[in-house]
């Protein structure tokens, strides 16, 4: 266990790139002598390293932390991460409960940055329901009190949600407009990692989506520093790699393709499997489609394994072998 006075010198937040020398140093001190605020560093710590369930554990003992001292704005802060916490797991109900306690919290304060981030949490609830007009009223709430507290990665996480909503509006030109400016952010170091990897991960799926090939290329050359200072145990390393992947797809690289998909689904497979399914069905489509039937039966197999619904790539190697089959026998 270590000395008292090794929480003196404990980081209250981690800084870029030291989240592994943060981790060791705080996890190795009695959570009962930490004070909220090492709760909380624990906690980012612990998600950068990949230890997902020791995080939200550590994250929620914060909030109480804080409660006891009755400060409502990082109460407020613990209870919106928690919410995105919950909601990256597919734990919906109990991501809407933290969700409430957070503007609970922030109804009995005046307004920080704080209202920004439940703001761009009601923006991304709006959008994945479909309301696209509801969705870009909060998400430009959301970036002007970004602006108004200079919260840049209130700003920068804002941005790169307007995007996909202007996108999915058809409003192309304005959406890619919108996600540039946030890669600014990125690439400028004006964010922490956390925030530069939600935004950069947020870009490539979106290029990915709309098939942008130049410019995710562009913008994963240009965050390449960014991403390489990274220790390896964080979790966009896996999930960006899955999307660098596929944009490495449509761009014809199929031997450099190949290996991000498959290097990020497994380090994925531990901590995140629905994000390591999603990485072998794209393993086994690429497999497929350059003539590897084994390895993309293998792939498929492996995103069942983890949880995922390979279909209908997993049932084409089959047809194709089917196929082969026929003509064979109809030669013979």
């Amino acid at each position: 266990m270590a000395r008292a006075d090794d929480i003196d010198g404990a980081a209250v937040s981690a800084s870029r790139g030291s989240w592994v020398d943060d981790y060791r140093r705080l996890s190795g001190i009695d959570p009962a002598r930490l004070a909220a605020e090492e709760l909380e560093a624990l906690a980012d710590a612990a998600w950068m390293v990949c230890r997902l369930d020791e995080s939200m554990a550590t994250r929620q003992q914060a909030y109480v932390r804080y409660l006891e001292t009755r400060e409502h704005r990082p109460v407020a802060r613990v209870a919106w991460r928690l919410f995105w916490d919950h909601l990256y797991r597919g734990e919906t109900v109990v991501a809407m409960g933290w969700l409430r306690r957070a503007r609970r919290h922030l109804a009995a304060m005046p307004e920080e940055a704080e209202h920004g981030f439940v703001a761009l949490a009601d923006a991304e609830l709006a959008l994945n329901r479909g309301a696209l007009d509801e969705a870009e009223a909060w998400v430009r709430t959301a970036v002007e009190v970004g602006d108004r507290h200079a919260a840049q990665g209130l700003v920068a996480l804002g941005l790169a949600l307007l995007g996909r909503i202007l996108i999915g509006q058809g409003r192309h030109d304005e959406g890619c407009a919108s996600l540039d400016e946030a890669m600014t952010l990125v690439v400028s170091g004006q964010l922490d990692d956390f925030f530069a990897g939600a935004v950069y991960c947020a870009l490539i799926a979106e290029c990915r989506e709309i098939a942008d090939i130049r410019r995710g290329s562009e913008w994963t050359d240009a965050a390449r520093n960014w991403s390489a200072s990274l220790p390896a145990t964080t979790p966009f390393h896996g999930i960006c790699r899955i999307h660098r992947g596929e944009i490495l797809c449509l761009r014809g690289a199929w031997d450099e393709a190949e290996a991000e998909i498959r290097t990020a689904g497994d380090e994925l497979a531990s901590f995140k499997p629905r994000s390591a399914a999603e990485a072998f069905s794209a393993l086994g489509d690429l497999c497929r489609r350059r003539g590897d039937l084994t390895g993309a039966e293998e792939a498929f197999r492996r995103a069942h394994q983890l949880g995922g619904d390979p279909q209908p790539g997993a049932a084409r190697p089959r047809e194709h072998v089917g196929r082969i089959d026929r003509v064979a026998g109809g030669v013979g």
